[in-house]
């Protein structure tokens, strides 16, 4: 006897509470042909529709899942998880307009639905609109008292607005309700860190990773922690398991490799550099701006890696406006926005140029977001400026609406994507005309900042390419220089400094991460060419000192041939440069303001010239204290004039004499030069503007 086939219910809430079971056991799929049987046969099913589109959200099918969301909410407009539902899926999507819709729909039926005003302050975030954010999740806290979560959320918010000591009480307020929080403990860790609370921020990251001891972001903060304090082979060990965990977090690639160029840990370089430079071409996000100048030395990659950095974390905001005209006849109005107005390579090259801008011609503003250090410096630098404006506890926002008010003409950053970046505020427009000068030797990769300094030798002709910015191009070189820096009388005995008597003394002060193996590869072959000669280095930490005497050792080198150097006062500093013999540059990050800082002290630079800003620079200081045959092309030739300077004592005399000649009446030295020379770049730019005509090439005659 045949048995009939058995036939399929017919009844649509059989199916859906079938699907539901499916659901709790976990079977997706047998539960998502339940919900199907359930709309075929009730398509205003708005509940069905909506676990469809949860089940399809869950498998990445974000369109199938919109079209349910959709349905769901076309058979009822009210019906409050759909909406709710879609809104989570439009945020996702990044279609935030939408969702902020269907978020505002919701809490007109929910309004007291805490929930839902918080999942509102998120998408204002993600539209970068802190303000009514803050009022969003600050009407969850009113619904919700007690929660961790929005407490956390409202830190979150108060650390964009730069609202940093409320953003700790929230954070406090939040951890006193939960202090194991894991999205409150990460922000707040976050916040610690920007604020230089290491010690506090090492203490919160502990704690979560005490629950969560596999939490890659929380490995690969603690590894940023560890760098910050100079562990850097804790801080590789932490980057080494997060990686493993989830190789996407931002920056981490090159962080690691940062840490162990930090070491002198150099195993494995050249698969980690190739590992690298194929993350970067996936998102661009595998390393900072700032690290990869010293890893690669490739124009293109530096401005890939600049532009996805700027996309994901300061894209253009347009919501302040136009820029009011500018009055006729007033004083340029410069702003120079820093955090380096203190004690610091910045701070030492740009404190002339300050005091002798045209006071007729220009109002010159700080805008300081920096630490207020109160050294010698930082005071001589408080009197440059018409103003000295501290912006540390404004957010980006408030800072762009005060330059705004302040009739802020060419705004300039002199951070750009180096520690206390701000690049935030210039999204939302500082000034009519935007300027990226000295503090980062590279584009930002902004299309809001229209120019960046340099001149032929850094940025030369065939490179403009790689350059989000127009060009300004300098007549001697884009460094200025502070004629007034003072150097201790008294050079120190060698026998003080450690340094052998009658040795021939190479000497290179760079940060121990600028040095390569390549480059040290060339080091040596040197030393072993000038039989009597040692290698002065900047000391780091006692791991980079042992791992560099290993490397010499490999390298037929004595390792007692290196000898490091304590870090000292500047003008101690600058006078020690006098008992060595040749500066050594490094490649591809070159020594910046320590190739000026050595020639200012007497001693001259040797340099391999190279294809992007960063490896350029000692080549265009050079050229700009007329030592032109101090750059060389190849590392052979490199290599080979350090050997003939070395043993032709006559030949490095006369270009030592040449240096000390040059030193008083070269470009490089004179502030005062530079300042007429920048001017006359700051009023064609101004001219431009006020012409209507976009930002182009700029070139500085002489």
């Amino acid at each position: 006897m045949v048995r009939a086939v058995e036939e399929v219910p017919q009844n649509p809430q059989f199916h859906y509470n079938l699907a539901s079971a499916h659901k709790q056991l976990g079977d997706a799929q047998s539960a998502l042909t339940a919900f199907q049987h359930a709309v075929a046969l009730k398509p205003d099913y708005v509940e069905a529709h909506n676990n469809l589109a949860n089940l399809y959200q869950a498998a990445d099918e974000f369109d199938v899942a919109l079209s349910h969301y959709d349905k769901a909410i076309a058979h009822n407009p009210n019906f409050l998880n759909g909406r709710h539902n879609r809104a989570g899926l439009l945020l996702k999507l990044g279609r935030f307009e939408e969702a902020l819709a269907d978020l505002a729909h919701a809490i007109g039926i929910a309004p007291k639905n805490a929930d839902l005003h918080s999942d509102q302050s998120i998408v204002l975030q993600k539209m970068l609109k802190y303000d009514a954010a803050l009022k969003s999740i600050e009407q969850a806290i009113a619904l919700s008292p007690n929660s961790a979560r929005f407490h956390g959320l409202r830190g979150s918010v108060l650390v964009k607005l730069n609202r940093l000591q409320q953003a700790s009480a929230s954070f406090e307020a939040a951890r006193a309700i939960d202090p194991k929080e894991i999205v409150t403990n990460s922000a707040y860790a976050r916040l610690l860190i920007a604020t230089g609370d290491r010690d506090r921020a090492l203490s919160i990251v502990e704690t979560i990773l005490t629950t969560q001891p596999k939490n890659a972001d929380a490995l690969a903060m603690r590894g940023g922690i560890h760098s910050d304090q100079n562990r850097y082979k804790d801080a590789v060990k932490d980057f080494d398991a997060a990686m493993k965990l989830d190789p996407s977090i931002p920056f981490i690639a090159g962080k690691r490799l940062l840490a162990k160029l930090h070491l002198g840990d150099w195993s494995n370089f050249t698969e980690d550099l190739t590992a690298l430079t194929e993350a970067l071409d996936d998102s661009g996000l595998a390393a900072t701006p700032f690290s990869i100048l010293s890893l690669l030395d490739d124009s293109n990659i530096h401005l890939l890696t600049a532009r996805a950095t700027v996309s994901h974390f300061y894209p253009r905001q347009d919501d302040l406006g136009p820029f009011k005209a500018r009055r006729n006849g007033r004083k340029i109005r410069l702003g120079y926005f820093s955090a380096d107005y203190r004690q610091h390579p910045m701070g030492q090259l740009l404190a002339e140029l300050f005091e002798v801008h045209d006071r007729d011609r220009f109002e010159v503003i700080a805008f300081s977001f920096g630490p207020d250090t109160g050294d010698d410096l930082h005071l001589r630098l408080r009197r440059a400026f018409d103003k000295f404006i501290d912006v540390r506890d404004m957010g980006d926002r408030q800072v762009a609406e005060l330059s705004r008010a302040l009739g802020i003409d060419i705004a300039i950053d002199l951070i750009a994507h180096t520690a206390y970046s701000r690049l935030g505020m210039f999204a939302l427009g500082c000034a009519p005309v935007q300027v990226n000068f000295l503090g980062y030797p590279g584009t930002s990769g902004a299309d809001y900042i229209d120019y960046i300094v340099g001149d032929d030798i850094v940025t030369p002709p065939e490179s403009h390419c790689h350059y989000s910015e127009q060009i300004v191009a300098m007549p001697h070189c884009y460094q200025v220089n502070d004629s007034k820096r003072q150097i201790a009388a008294r050079t120190p005995a060698r026998a003080v400094l450690g340094l052998p008597g009658d040795a021939f003394v190479f000497c290179c002060f760079n940060s121990g991460y600028k040095i390569m193996p390549e480059v040290f590869d060339g080091w040596c072959r040197i030393m072993l060419q000038v039989k009597n000669s040692v290698l002065w280095l900047l000391a780091s930490n006692p791991e980079f000192e042992k791992n560099l005497g290993k490397e010499a050792e490999q390298r037929g080198v004595n390792p007692s041939r290196l000898i490091f150097a304590k870090r000292e006062p500047l003008d101690i500093h600058l006078a020690r440069y006098r008992a060595a013999d040749l500066f050594l540059d490094t490649r591809p990050y070159n020594a910046h303001t320590t190739a000026s800082d050595a020639l200012w002290a007497g001693l001259p630079v040797l340099t391999r010239i190279g294809e992007s800003f960063a490896a350029r620079v000692a080549a265009s200081i050079l050229q700009a204290v007329d030592l032109p045959e101090l750059v060389t092309e190849t590392d052979a030739e490199y290599e080979a004039l350090a050997v003939d300077l070395a043993n032709k004592p006559q030949r490095l005399n006369l270009i030592r004499q040449q240096l000390a000649a040059n030193r008083s009446s070269s470009a490089l030295f004179s502030g005062k030069a530079f300042a007429r020379d920048i001017e006359t770049a700051y009023i064609e730019m101004i001219a431009r503007n006020e012409r209507g005509e976009a930002p182009s090439f700029l070139r500085v005659s002489r």
